[in-house]
């Protein structure tokens, strides 16, 4: 009880248990608070419980984000450099770029929905499960489209490339691996939802 109490954030879920007629050990409230001791790296595949769970949750966690923010980086490098042909009065090469980050932005996408995304049953067929969407108008979810749309050229602009790499993508897409605020100017700019 004195571990639940210094941890009261965790007593709606250990109530829970409790409410649908579970019994927990004082272990399995440890467990839940995350008072366990650390899994070793080599021990995940084998750590079970609520400890286990945790220990391979966080280490998915580490490598997803990391891997999200090496993949968006890359995409934004390749951008930058397509955008300074536009700077020297060139035209942005779109089958040239496209052709270095189509792929990386779908695969930025599924890491970003596989880190913080939860699942649930596909209604029309009980055998799949679907992905529950960010919710309609935030931010995550136009950076979730955004990269749908970067990873299939067909969907980008047919006109004025460089103004919508500029001045719609690189912002969305520093917002997602930055401090996660905006200067105002790419808020001025991004005011209206894309899609």
């Amino acid at each position: 009880m004195g571990k639940l109490a210094a941890s009261p954030e965790h007593l709606p879920q250990v109530l829970a248990e409790f409410e649908a007629g579970r019994k927990l050990t004082g272990k399995q409230v440890t467990a839940i608070i995350g008072g366990e001791e650390e899994v070793q790296a080599s021990d995940l595949p084998n750590a079970g419980g609520i400890a286990g769970l945790r220990a391979n949750a966080q280490a998915k966690l580490k490598v997803g984000i990391s891997e999200f923010a090496r993949n968006i980086a890359e995409v934004m490098s390749h951008i930058e450099t397509a955008l300074a042909r536009a700077m020297e009065g060139k035209r942005v090469l779109k089958g040239q770029l496209a052709d270095k980050i189509e792929r990386l932005a779908r695969l930025a996408r599924f890491q970003i929905e596989n880190v913080t995304l939860l699942v649930e049953l596909n209604p029309g067929n009980s055998a799949a499960s679907q992905v529950i969407r960010f919710p309609q108008g935030s931010k995550w979810l136009q950076v979730s489209e955004l990269l749908w749309t970067l990873g299939g050229r067909g969907s980008w602009p047919r006109e004025e490339l460089a103004p919508w790499l500029y001045a719609e993508v690189l912002p969305l897409l520093t917002w997602s691996i930055d401090s996660g605020k905006r200067p105002k100017e790419a808020e001025a700019l991004n005011a209206e939802p894309n899609r």
